[in-house]
């Protein structure tokens, strides 16, 4: 281990011993150490003594015995002492025995980790040397692990048989998730402190990257009392912190489902356009158990946040979809984005229930979706996808108060929006369209609702006069005028469709400029 003046004073004072150990934390404590001496009686350090050398000396003044890291370059150097009546031998020898019960903690985590010891073994030996209480809390809010009195009553859900790690309480975590600062501290790598909800005391955290993405959180229960923990404690946790980082970068604990499987690597290649090997898609659908001759649905979802917070990729996208996979566990969640492209199988899914079940969860936790149409075979995904992303669009700007928007409500309104790509809705009017809704601006009439409730009717005059509340005989001399202006009745089937999608554009620019 790399032995720094903080983490010597720390390991000296927790050991305890012949004296207490006393000095201030200095800007120089980080200093690393490489050799301990310890002149003899009437010796004096040598006057350009190494910079990385601790020297241990009788106190010139009082009891007690003085250690000291020269200046180095920087102009730092570091000081503390060991009070009572130890002899700087004594003291040297503690010393030494710190350092290799240090040495000899790490080299254990090292070794467990190259020949792939249990997880929960390696995660313990932080609590055999560390002395504290923490857990590992992963990205998706799951308890990796803890120590056995870090949990409190109702923190963690009953774990699922087979399932690994607990979650954490409902509860807690929306309490979490609600708050901006837990989300903002995902960005961080260096330690830092956080207050939760559900205890008076501190923690003290150290997030854990894998491939540069945040994956988890090591979270130090503090005692009662202490504002912060000792530099040399802090030094190392982050020892600690870098060998579960390590752990996790060479081997992934996760189930037996998780982001990095064939399935998700197939959605994702599938989602960007890509054409999947057939041995891959193969492969992918086996381990899912999934046919291709399925039926699927996609859904995009999108989660609420405000403005300033960059956190859906880091704590609340995997808590998302974490929580669909497990509540569809015939699905298959990834994140794209600031979203979540999610994959159903129909075929697989009780669909009576879907929606009802769907719909409570979006609300829960305030999210928007747009849903595509079914489709009878997966490498249709990256459409479905485009089919959901227009939903949403459309769906959050007609109905802003629905949470899910399906495809199939709003294919009308995307073959509109496809229309106007190239041309302004203007130039698309109807030619007989465009009279009409001249003539109701100069003369006052009502000819385009008219023409509007007829082909809504479906030419049903009865209907359509019933519809806009007029005697038939009205409505019938309103019709007549229609057609000495636009000759409608002689239009034929491919005309009346494009008079109706007229119609339609026509509504859109009326509502736009209202």
């Amino acid at each position: 281990m790399e032995m720094t003046f903080a983490i010597l004073q720390y390991l000296l004072q927790r050991k305890g011993g012949p004296g207490t150990v006393r000095g201030p934390e200095s800007q120089g404590a980080e200093r690393i150490i490489r050799r301990l001496r310890c002149p003899r009686a009437g010796q004096l350090p040598p006057l350009s003594p190494e910079p990385d050398t601790l020297f241990l000396a009788p106190a010139e003044t009082g009891d007690g015995v003085e250690l000291w890291v020269p200046e180095g370059a920087d102009g730092t150097g570091c000081h503390c002492r060991v009070c009572g009546e130890p002899d700087p031998e004594q003291v040297l020898e503690q010393a030494a025995e710190c350092w290799q019960e240090a040495d000899a903690w790490e080299n254990r985590l090292a070794s467990m980790i190259l020949r792939h010891a249990p997880f929960e073994q390696i995660l313990d030996q932080g609590r055999q040397y560390l002395g504290r209480e923490y857990a590992l809390i992963d990205s998706e809010l799951r308890v990796s692990f803890s120590t056995p009195g870090y949990l409190l009553a109702g923190m963690a859900e009953e774990q699922e048989e087979g399932g690994f790690g607990q979650r954490l309480s409902s509860e807690l975590s929306q309490s979490l998730l609600l708050r901006k600062d837990f989300h903002e501290a995902a960005q961080k790598k260096e330690g830092f402190y956080f207050l939760p909800d559900y205890t008076e005391a501190k923690l003290y955290c150290r997030n854990i990257f894998v491939h540069g993405q945040y994956y988890a959180r090591l979270l130090c229960r503090m005692h009662p009392g202490e504002s912060v923990l000792s530099r040399g404690e802090e030094q190392l946790v982050e020892v600690f912190g870098r060998y579960v980082e390590l752990l996790f970068q060479n081997s992934l604990q996760s189930l037996k489902r998780h982001q990095n499987d064939a399935m998700h690597q197939l959605c994702r290649a599938l989602y960007a356009g890509e054409k999947p090997d057939p041995a891959m898609l193969d492969m992918a659908l086996h381990a899912y158990h999934w046919k291709q001759s399925h039926s699927f649905r996609t859904v995009l979802v999108t989660a609420y946040g405000q403005e300033g917070w960059q956190t859906q990729m880091e704590i609340t996208l995997p808590f998302l979809i974490r929580e669909l996979e497990v509540q569809w566990e015939e699905s298959c969640a990834i994140s794209v984005g600031e979203r979540i492209l999610w994959l159903v199988n129909l075929s697989r899914t009780e669909q009576e229930s879907f929606f009802s079940r769907f719909s409570l969860f979006i609300r829960e936790n305030v999210c928007r979706a747009g849903v595509s149409a079914a489709f009878s075979h997966i490498s249709l995904l990256r459409t479905a996808a485009v089919e959901a992303e227009a939903a949403l669009r459309l769906g959050s700007r007609i109905h802003q108060t629905r949470w899910y928007y399906l495809f199939e409500d709003y294919r009308l309104a995307y073959c509109l929006e496809a229309m106007q790509r190239e041309l302004p809705a203007s130039r698309l009017l109807h030619p007989s369209v465009r009279i009409l809704r001249d003539r109701d601006r100069e003369k006052g009439t009502e000819y385009v609702a008219t023409l509007r409730a007829y082909l809504e009717s479906q030419m049903n005059m009865t209907r359509a006069a019933e519809k806009l509340y007029v005697h038939r005989t009205t409505f019938c001399r309103r019709m007549d005028q229609i057609h000495r202006l636009t000759g409608v009745y002689e239009a034929s089937g491919e005309q009346l469709l494009a008079i109706g999608l007229s119609l339609k554009l026509l509504d859109e620019m009326e509502s736009k400029n209202t």
